[in-house]
């Protein structure tokens, strides 16, 4: 009678547990997550991928990881029919890019890890997947949920002007704008910009190959904050000053009001400035690395209108104190920086 009564409390027992354990059981998610990455061996930012990728997986067991190689004509092949499929303006090959469902994602930084970790809590309750024919000539994507949206995107503007309007408030700009008040002047305000423009075209080309190479974007953000400390301290310690070799020679040219000289003028002066200025422009230039040129064109123009605006206040009222543009651009390189690493 006591053994039956207990193997009766048993059956009661694991019908309990199964009762229980059964709704849980069929809540957890089934969906495949199909993520589809291209990378290169000799990209910084796509190991730095990997790792993020290879750690988050762990969170979705459903995750399906395709990696293809840039380098490969398999993976250029794929390449082009993800751009073609999913309507992306890039030239060549520009690595890493992950694609989760219908969206995709450029470059490596805090915001793209947030915005992916966003895309993959909803594709873990819906399912995002991908899928490409054997002959690798068709997408099929099968993926309901939103793409995910980070407000922190809608600083990039701000972001790109102020940038250029630190970049302007240098000691040096400070200095030689005033002196250039003659009829002329409008070509070293010319030269100016368009040196500015190039540099941030010549430079863009430069940091694409090394960036396939290192991962950039600690080194870019520790250079401007560096720069914006020694600038600061050079109010009482010459750390940041143009040698007087270059001073003498931008005074011939400006003693000359030349055309040619003031052109010359204005190009020497955007150059000279990058003493205190180039950690910003680095930073303005990386983050655009993998915009389409339409879009990079943009926010270097964008760029430019905050070296204008100052240029401008500076042509019409003179500085009364150098020593203040010392700390103004210090501080500033300072700011870019921290809050590139913080958002981006």
């Amino acid at each position: 009678m006591i053994k039956k009564r207990l193997k009766t409390n048993k059956k009661v027992i694991l019908l309990l547990i199964f009762v229980i354990i059964m709704p849980a059981v069929a809540a957890i998610p089934t969906k495949r997550i199909d993520v589809v990455v291209f990378h290169a061996d000799t990209c910084g930012a796509c190991r730095m991928m990997a790792e993020f990728l290879d750690d988050i997986s762990q969170e979705y067991p459903t995750m399906v990881v395709q990696v293809y190689d840039v380098k490969t004509e398999e993976g250029k092949k794929v390449y082009d029919l993800f751009k073609e499929v999913y309507e992306l303006d890039i030239n060549k090959y520009p690595v890493p890019i992950v694609f989760i469902g219908k969206d995709y994602f450029r470059g490596f930084s805090n915001l793209t890890m947030k915005m992916m970790e966003e895309k993959l809590k909803g594709c873990y309750r819906r399912g995002c997947t991908i899928g490409i024919t054997q002959e690798q000539d068709l997408i099929i994507i099968m993926d309901s949920t939103p793409t995910p949206q980070m407000s922190v995107a809608r600083i990039l503007i701000p972001f790109v002007v102020a940038a250029g309007v630190f970049s302007c408030l240098n000691p040096y700009t400070a200095e030689i704008v005033p002196q250039v008040k003659t009829w002329k002047s409008s070509l070293f305000f010319a030269a100016y910009i368009i040196t500015s423009f190039l540099l941030c075209s010549a430079l863009f080309n430069i940091i694409y190959l090394l960036d396939a190479y290192v991962y950039l974007r600690l080194p870019f953000v520790a250079l401007a904050v560096l720069l914006g400390v020694l600038s600061v301290i050079s109010v009482k310690v010459n750390f940041l000053r143009v040698p007087a070799s270059f001073k003498n020679s931008m005074d011939q040219l400006i003693c000359d009001h030349s055309g040619l000289s003031l052109f010359s003028l204005g190009i020497g002066t955007c150059l000279l400035s990058l003493i205190y200025t180039c950690g910003m422009y680095l930073l303005v230039i990386y983050r655009m690395l993998f915009y389409s040129l339409t879009d990079r064109l943009m926010h270097f123009a964008l760029f430019n209108v905050g070296l204008t605006l100052i240029l401008l206040i500076f042509y019409v009222k003179k500085p009364e104190k150098n020593n203040v543009f010392f700390i103004t651009v210090g501080i500033g390189s300072c700011i870019i920086g921290i809050l590139y690493w913080m958002v981006w």
